[in-house]
């Protein structure tokens, strides 16, 4: 677990780097200009339709702890929320 004062965001707020300048798909705060602060709220990977058909794309909703904002959309198949796991 991170901890962070939100009240010194503007001295540790990240800047874009490659990964997100790779692709625009990624999870990101464009207020805050980062992922650090990002909390994941819900992740669908992607999956097959009962029946068989084309790919379901994977989603993912989150927000943001520093600003407060929440999003939610699509990404890469291949992405996957940093420590994210499957209860069985």
């Amino acid at each position: 677990m991170a901890i962070f004062n939100p009240y010194e965001s503007e001295r540790t707020r990240v800047p874009a780097g490659d990964v997100r300048e790779r692709d625009p798909g990624l999870p990101w705060c464009s207020e805050c200009d980062t992922d650090e602060f990002l909390m994941y709220e819900d992740f669908v990977p992607a999956r097959r339709p009962a029946g068989g058909g084309h790919l379901v794309a994977a989603s993912v909703n989150y927000s943001c702890s520093v600003c407060g904002r929440f999003n939610g959309h699509e990404v890469p198949d291949s992405w996957n929320p940093p420590n994210w796991f499957w209860y069985s």
